[in-house]
């Protein structure tokens, strides 16, 4: 296979472009800015949407009122919509020519920000500091040059007051606000140097949280932030929250009073409880190519939290109320190598479920918000575990079809631990009984012996296990508290 591989700078995080694995796509060839109907294809709960070729390179998506699937179009520029009819219809920015054909085909600028707000739809021209908004009843462009306010602009977010904010890539660290008015004004971030806000999350006008980190320095400033607006002196006053080191935090999300955030290295899904102000760390699955799953976004709806998974090549749905996990694979089969990884990077959750985007792929995506997979699993006794240190203990995790589902194929098991990832040699062992599970219905077990070792800090810690076919992966969280 042929690589082709760029480099976008996302915040500091770095995101490698290949030509992912092959789909079932069979794009339409619609060579300038246009309309046409997307192929439309699925596996399992997974529906995708064909873009046209050459490759749109989307990136950045938001869903409207109409249902329609906003993303942005990043070799254009411009967006794209997705009507739920299927009817793709194309609106090209300022600077957007006709797409690009064999390696030259690559993306004009980076778009991370699509907005639904103001009776339009608002994109982040990052390479040319502009944000750009599209009128859907007619096309007609609305276009903001924050170069000199908050240049590079990410991720947008929603205030209550009605303004629309968004992160700046700059230095020294800023967010813009755009009014209802449409006027434009920035707020200096009073964090140390070199700080990247990354994500905003509002929970009033005034006040939120929101993640960032130092890409100049990597064991400088990173980590969830409550902060507070003042209008008066024009900057955000941020400080930080404590009682978890985070590891390249990239995304917020906050639903009642649990915050969530994607760590992007350390393969986890980490929350905040504001009220008893603890932690609670939910580790992911990693392939077997990679030594990270890389989550990017996440999102949270109700009592399901959304997130995908960049390097892992999938999109997962974390339950806190059951304390499981299910992830779906974005190809059919699954990729073999992190050359094969599609690049689908951002998401957008809404009650029927979750769209992604896909840069290499070459499509936009659903899983719907009842999507499963074939059986459920449980810890008998209960998710909460009490473990002395020097001391081990089994888990019994049962194993039941799901409804309707009758049996389900031959599975892989594996176990995954929130003990920091530098801790070598491991001190908390998690080890299950079997290694795999052979295709049934009905019930079965595995037991999981848990060992702390005699120097392990006393805390909470939790343990994955995961079963898999390679396309679905489900995990059954236990939450132990090492004593």
């Amino acid at each position: 296979m042929m690589v082709v591989a760029a480099l976008v700078v996302a915040g500091g995080l770095f995101a490698l472009q290949t030509t992912g694995r092959a789909t079932a796509c069979n794009p339409p060839v619609v060579g300038s800015a246009g309309r046409y109907q997307a192929q439309k294809i699925a596996f399992g709960p997974v529906t995708e949407y064909c873009l046209g070729a050459p490759s749109r390179w989307a990136n950045g998506v938001a869903v409207g009122p109409d249902g329609s699937v906003w993303f942005g179009e990043q070799s254009l520029p411009g967006l794209g919509r997705l009507m739920t009819n299927g009817t793709v219809v194309e609106y090209g920015w300022p600077g957007a020519q006709p797409f690009e054909t064999g390696s030259n085909n690559s993306p004009r600028t980076g778009i991370w920000g699509v907005a639904v707000w103001n009776g339009k739809v608002w994109g982040t021209d990052s390479e040319n500091s502009l944000i750009v908004g599209v009128d859907p009843s007619g096309g007609q462009l609305t276009v903001l040059n924050v170069t000199e306010l908050a240049p590079i602009p990410y991720t947008f977010a929603a205030s209550p007051d009605g303004s629309l904010w968004f992160t700046s890539l700059s230095d020294p660290p800023k967010v813009g606000r755009i009014g209802p008015d449409l006027s434009l004004s920035y707020f200096d971030v009073l964090a140390a140097e070199g700080f990247e806000p990354l994500q905003l999350e509002f929970t009033n006008s005034t006040a939120g949280y929101l993640v960032g980190l130092t890409p100049s320095n990597p064991g400088g400033e990173q980590g969830l932030y409550r902060f507070n607006v003042d209008p008066g002196q024009m900057d955000v006053r941020v400080a930080k929250v404590g009682g978890l080191d985070l590891s390249e935090p990239d995304s917020v999300s906050s639903y009642g009073r649990f915050v969530w955030v994607a760590q992007h290295g350390p393969s986890s899904i980490v929350r905040y409880d504001t009220d008893s102000r603890t932690w609670t760390v939910f580790p992911l699955a990693k392939p077997s190519y990679t030594g990270t799953t890389l989550p990017y976004f996440v999102e949270a709806q109700s009592s399901q939290v959304w997130f995908n998974e960049h390097f892992a090549n999938r999109v997962g749905m974390l339950d806190p109320i059951s304390g499981t996990s299910v992830e779906f694979s974005e190809s059919d089969p699954p990729p073999e190598s992190g050359s094969q990884v599609q690049n689908d990077l951002t998401i957008a959750a809404t009650q029927e479920g979750v769209w992604f985007t896909s840069m290499s792929g070459g499509y936009v995506g659903f899983v719907g918000a009842g999507a499963n997979g074939p059986f459920s699993l449980s810890v008998a006794g209960g998710n909460e575990v009490e473990l002395a240190r020097g001391v081990a203990t089994s888990v019994q995790v049962d194993i039941a079809a799901s409804p309707g589902s009758g049996s389900w194929p031959a599975q892989g098991v594996i176990v995954t631990d929130s003990e920091n990832k530098t801790s070598v040699p491991r001190l908390l062992s998690a080890v299950s009984s079997e290694t795999s599970v052979p295709a049934g219905s009905g019930e079965q077990v595995l037991t999981v012996q848990l060992t702390a070792a005699s120097n392990l800090p006393a805390g909470r810690y939790t343990v994955g296990v995961t079963l898999t076919d390679g396309l679905i992966f489900e995990t059954v969280y236990l939450f132990v508290t090492v004593t």
